[in-house]
């Protein structure tokens, strides 16, 4: 599976240390199933948050199962957009490797 690295301008708090550096893997369906399920009746925002949650690898050294939408969700806008076009970016370099 592709990833990408992202830095974050801002990055996020955990356990009082600024994390900026994000790993993010090429989405699949699944990802979008286990988020319905986990955020069921909650807002499209945070739906979208536990979406990206799943497509993360790493986010410095926060341990994998920390990263969910309560942890995103503090995030500056700016930073989320970054992850939301390094998706793009690596949907279209999946596609490009693919020669489609």
């Amino acid at each position: 599976m592709l990833t990408e690295n992202v830095h974050l301008l801002y990055g996020v708090s955990y356990e009082g240390k600024t994390h900026k550096d994000v790993t993010l893997r090429t989405p699949i369906v699944r990802d979008a199933l286990e988020a319905e399920q986990e955020c069921e009746g909650k807002s499209t925002l945070t739906l979208s948050l536990c979406l990206m949650s799943k497509r993360i690898t790493a986010i410095g050294t926060v341990p994998k199962d920390h990263i969910n939408a309560e942890l995103l969700a503090d995030l500056c806008d700016e930073d989320f957009e970054r992850l939301q076009t390094a998706t793009e970016y690596l949907k279209k370099k999946a596609l490009w490797q693919n020669d489609v």
